[in-house]
């Protein structure tokens, strides 16, 4: 994974996104969140839609990745985005699924 701009969070919101979900360009996945301008309508600004997008994310590192050791801190990171009630702890859970995804090989 090539995750740009590591100052912008909505830059590595989408690096995740396109890496996880495995797309190409802006919305090339069936859930239409991997784009920076999800991030900056629905993510930035703390939605529900937002959340789910996030948790759609990790839950499909949590499939992928069922047998893999970081299983429960990808579970736990789930459980504080529904949790979470601002936009810095949904970057923190970010940062920290990035690190996750890395180990993971995406």
């Amino acid at each position: 994974m090539h995750i740009l701009f590591k100052d912008q969070p909505e830059y590595r919101y989408e690096g995740l996104a396109w890496a996880v979900l495995g797309a190409r360009f802006k919305y090339d996945e069936p859930f239409t969140i991997a784009a920076t301008d999800f991030y900056d309508s629905d993510v930035a600004p703390l939605t529900l839609k937002g959340k789910r997008g996030l948790s759609i994310i990790l839950t499909k590192m949590i499939i992928e990745h069922r047998e893999s050791p970081h299983v429960q801190e990808l579970l736990a990171l789930d459980d504080k985005v529904w949790a979470t009630p601002n936009e810095d702890e949904i970057r923190t859970i970010v940062d920290e699924a990035i690190e996750i995804a890395l180990k993971l090989g995406y």
